[in-house]
């Protein structure tokens, strides 16, 4: 390309010709002939009597003769310009790393968060205490539940304010203060509880255990609909979408007990349920939905991670990840990231930020057991629960 200067002058001056160029087609004037040459280092135009070959601009022509047509705007040995490159899209990685959340006790294994992580409740299988931060894990305060027996369900509204507690052979117990206080909802009934969950205003509970039908409350606990049109089955764990009318039930354990079945669907609130055929009968232990209820991720006892990316019709084994007990697995609100962790010794968090598409074991977590993994809403951030190392978060913080 040539390394002329072309400034504002030239284009001005093309333009008066041109317009000089039709006026004397209009006025049927002869013998001239126009060419607008920028070559010129004063930047004016030039009028020429005649055609001047390789100009390498735009020219414009008058009439050469009375009757004789005007030629307006051709190109004369101009180069073709280079094409423009093509716009990235190209953003800087993001650089995430670990850090321990302080003074983090062991033995904690389910969590409920608020979006960004700041405010953080664990909950655990062997105590009947929770814990409970408000500055990502700076300070930790003990909540006394006042139950009798071990946690083995724990959910909450997306704010924390509602929580719901499903406790193993005992009732629901719920709380509308963040855990300061509970109330015992003998409604629930006295059953072998095995998990529960909650749409994101905490309105809605669903409650699952051993042996049971899947059971519902539309008010944030209050009362309990026992699910006629459920299987009655020993489910281990349940999941539903933001505004809880989509829900997903796998049947399994979470130990290495041989309890095979199906995953159990219902799109409209727990009316009916379908079973997702295409997931198989495997021994399931974890399972987790979307906010919007399209994508589902579930984990095996003894077998793969499967991931569905249209609500349950196909599922893809992620087998890369290997066979194992994965006894926790969570996908972002927005259904784009996963985590899936295991009870073997070795990498036994694995992390994938496109869908599956690849994963990245997380070696930097000291532990062989993963029991919870929590995207905060954006997914740049997970926190993640070992039995024994306490809890890590995940993040560009």
């Amino acid at each position: 390309m040539s390394n002329r200067n072309f400034d504002h002058r030239v284009i001005i001056q093309r333009l008066q010709n041109q317009v000089n160029a039709r006026n004397l087609y209009i006025n049927n004037t002869t013998g001239q002939k126009l060419i607008n040459n920028p070559q010129n280092s004063d930047g004016n135009a030039s009028r020429f009597n005649l055609y001047i070959p390789g100009a390498q601009t735009e020219y414009y022509r008058g009439l050469i003769g009375e009757g004789e047509t005007v030629s307006v705007g051709g190109i004369v040995n101009v180069p073709p310009f280079p094409p423009f490159p093509p716009s990235s899209t190209t953003t800087a990685p993001i650089i995430y790393s670990w850090k321990k959340i302080n003074s983090t006790p062991s033995g904690y294994t389910s969590a409920v968060t608020t979006s960004n992580l700041d405010t953080i409740i664990l909950s655990s299988d062997f105590s009947t205490d929770l814990l409970t931060t408000t500055n990502k894990g700076t300070n930790w305060t003990t909540l006394s539940t006042g139950i009798s027996n071990f946690i083995y369900g724990f959910t909450g509204s997306a704010d924390t304010t509602k929580l719901a507690i499903a406790r193993g052979s005992g009732y629901i117990y719920t709380s509308t203060n963040s855990g300061l206080t509970w109330t015992e909802r003998t409604n629930s009934g006295i059953r072998n509880w095995q998990g529960i969950t909650s749409s994101a205003d905490g309105n809605k509970l669903i409650a699952i255990g051993t042996g049971l039908r899947i059971y519902i409350s539309n008010d944030s606990g209050s009362t309990w609909t026992e699910q006629l049109n459920s299987v009655q089955s020993n489910y281990s764990e349940v999941a539903c979408s933001s505004n809880g009318n989509i829900i997903v039930a796998c049947v399994g354990s979470k130990s290495l007990f041989n309890q095979s079945g199906n995953i159990y669907k219902s799109s409209d609130g727990g009316i009916n349920w379908t079973s997702l055929i295409a997931a198989g009968v495997r021994n399931w232990g974890s399972i987790d939905i979307s906010d919007d209820g399209n994508i589902i991720i579930a984990g095996t006892n003894g077998n793969n991670v499967y991931i569905s990316l249209d609500g349950g019709n196909t599922w893809t084994a992620q087998t890369s990840l290997g066979v194992a007990n994965w006894i926790t697995v969570s996908v972002s609100s927005d259904g784009t990231k996963f985590g899936a962790g295991k009870t073997l010794f070795g990498e036994t968090l694995f992390l994938s930020f496109n869908q599956g598409l690849s994963w990245t074991g997380q070696p930097v977590v000291p532990d062989n057991n993963i029991n919870a993994i929590n995207f905060s809403q954006d997914g740049l951030s997970v926190l993640v629960q070992s039995l024994t190392g306490g809890c890590w978060l995940y993040s560009t913080d």
